[in-house]
């Protein structure tokens, strides 16, 4: 059997090898961006403020500021002349115009009538359509119909992405389609924005917009905006040339699904450049989605057997599919079967090396097996094919802090926060870095915002209210932890703390009830049957306050000061040589006993004898 399926899939190599021959082997010119990277490409337009070059059949667009140099040449910002600047659109009647021939109704034949599911753009003339994921969820007999009217089958999906709600699909026209030029999401600033409505009779309906929000969700980078009226799912998000700066996509937010978001169209572009003349993901097989096999993010770590089953039954269909092997890895990860999880990973990368999310997957096993240098290895291989991935800089941030290499695990985690300016766990990072080099008020100003942007971030509760109690400032500190508590009734070492402030602030009872909670969870800590004894002790319980304090020396017999506290209680119980032995003990650990003490304890000796 397996010798039938080589043979088929060396003639379909062949096949395409004999496509090759009639795509360009190479390009033109070459763009080298400000940051290194390098494009090869045909360039389709020039202005005084953009370049826009065809890559693979997909049209780009790069601003003349980002761009270092062309076909090695120092890029000149000097104007361009009128004719190659070319116009902008002045209206949203030209917009629609220029661009709806390329937007096109998503749509699925069931029985006797056909259902609009929403919308998708052209990006290649040769039908590459860019869509939402969750549009072809439970579809039966996709296909796609033009402005025209015309309709095309779906043939293949090239690329799927539950996380970022994004499906690449191919159709095969009988000649070039109209094609959307992509934009640069990475340079737009807050105003007006166009996106497609769901069509009433005939094609999407071109509406204005407001981009009121840049916001990052897992370390992706979403465009929040506010349609007149509503955006289809699939719809591209247009700026004001008409360039495509977005993928209207579910809410990432499970809290606004009521408001408008799309994918940054920068998120897309890494997998649209996987379709090389090679067209190797062409090959893959469909498949079938079903709304009940959706997998929430949630449950890769509640539920990850639930994740494993789902991905394998993906894999059955299309064994090439490195996504799936990827989110396998993940599963695997939460389960913390790490064997599983770098095999899983390995498979993603043997399909697709430049994966940067499966090379920092695979680095945070390496963390957590503690092998640093291959999580350093895997973390700069992401790095290098995505520079923007947050993740990747802030588990570079981790293996430095716990090296003491607190400079760098700052500088990494800084860049992290530059890239995702809103992500709390970032910034309670930062705090633990600062704390650690003894900086309170930098940490402090983290702790603050990362708990503004997360009120349930219980850990920067608490190390805030550690800060607090250091600075004497009780009340902040014991809002602080009662809060934690609140939010994690199981916080242990939250009661402990909150104890301690009311013990020193002479509130005994609540105090024991604190200790007393924190004692029943781990009786192992001796300094808290410590301070449990100095309550007895101050409340006139002497025989509880002893057993304490032996409890205490049982569990760490190098406690100075107990054996004072414990001294105390044998001379007003007069045992004055158990008081005097305790007090010996107590100077030899390096505990400095009163004088006056002594000089009584002594006196006392010379009266009366145990």
């Amino acid at each position: 059997m397996s010798g039938v399926f080589l043979k088929r899939d060396l003639r379909a190599l062949w096949f395409f090898i004999f496509l090759l021959g009639f795509l360009p082997l190479c390009f033109c010119e070459t763009l080298t961006l400000k940051n290194g990277r390098t494009i090869e490409g045909r360039i389709r337009e020039r202005t005084d403020r953009y370049i826009k070059i065809e890559v693979s059949g997909v049209s780009l667009t790069y601003h003349l500021e980002d761009i270092a140099s062309l076909d090695g040449e120092p890029l000149s910002l000097e104007p361009t002349t009128k004719q190659q600047t070319g116009l902008a659109v002045k209206s949203s009647e030209t917009l629609h115009s220029k661009t709806s021939p390329a937007v096109v109704a998503i749509m699925d034949k069931r029985k006797d009538r056909e259902i609009t599911l929403g919308a998708g753009f052209i990006v290649n003339g040769k039908g590459i359509i860019i869509s939402s994921y969750h549009t072809l969820l439970d579809t039966h007999n996709p296909f796609v119909r033009l402005k025209d009217s015309q309709s095309y089958p779906v043939e293949k999906v090239l690329y799927k992405d539950a996380l970022r709600d994004l499906i690449i699909l191919k159709i095969e026209p009988q000649k070039d389609l109209a094609s959307l030029t992509l934009g640069n999401s990475d340079y737009i600033t807050i105003g007006r924005v166009y996106s497609f409505a769901p069509p009433l009779d005939g094609g999407f309906s071109l509406t204005k917009g407001f981009l009121s929000d840049i916001r990052t969700h897992q370390n992706l980078k979403y465009l929040q905006f506010s349609p007149v009226l509503p955006a289809a799912s699939g719809s591209p998000l247009l700026n004001y040339l008409g360039e495509v700066i977005g993928l209207v996509v579910k809410a990432p937010f499970p809290s606004e699904k009521d408001s408008f978001f799309a994918l940054a169209i920068n998120e897309i572009k890494p997998y649209l450049g996987s379709f090389s003349p090679t067209l190797k993901d062409i090959l893959r097989r469909p498949i079938i989605l079903k709304e009940k096999d959706v997998i929430d993010q949630q449950d890769f770590i509640q539920v990850p057997d639930k994740v494993i089953d789902y991905y394998q039954k993906l894999l059955k269909y299309d064994s090439s599919d490195a996504y799936a092997y990827y989110n396998l890895g993940l599963a695997y990860y939460y389960k913390n079967n790490f064997v599983q999880a770098i095999f899983n990973y390995n498979r993603a990368l043997q399909i697709n090396p430049n994966y940067a999310e499966a090379y920092f997957g695979r680095a945070m096993v390496h963390f957590r097996k503690d092998s640093l240098q291959e999580a350093l290895s895997d973390i700069d291989r992401a790095l290098k094919l995505n520079p923007n991935l947050g993740q990747a800089y802030s588990l570079r941030s981790l293996i430095s802090q716990r090296e003491k290499k607190l400079q760098e695990a700052l500088t990494d985690i800084s860049k992290a926060i530059q890239l995702d300016s809103k992500n709390s766990a970032y910034y309670t990072q930062r705090a633990n870095i600062y704390y650690e080099k003894d900086d309170f008020a930098q940490a402090l100003l983290d702790y603050s915002k990362a708990i503004e942007l997360e009120p349930y971030n219980t850990e920067a509760l608490f190390n805030r209210g550690l800060i607090y109690f250091k600075k004497d400032q009780l009340d902040l500190a014991w809002s602080d932890f009662n809060k934690v508590i609140q939010l994690d009734p199981d916080n242990i070492e939250a009661y402990l703390q909150r104890g301690i402030i009311q013990h020193k602030r002479g509130d005994f009872d609540q105090a024991l009830l604190d200790y007393n909670r924190f004692l029943e969870a781990k009786p192992d800590l001796a300094v808290v049957y410590y301070y449990r004894g100095n309550i007895y002790y101050q409340q006139g319980y002497l025989e509880k306050a002893l057993g304490d304090y032996n409890k205490a020396l049982e569990l760490d017999p190098h406690l100075s000061e107990v054996y004072f506290n414990r001294a105390v209680i044998y001379f007003l119980e007069n045992k004055y040589q158990q008081a005097y032995r305790d007090i010996e003990e107590a100077r030899r650990l390096g505990y400095v006993v009163p004088q006056g003490f002594i000089l009584e304890l002594e006196k006392a000796l010379g009266k009366k004898k145990d």
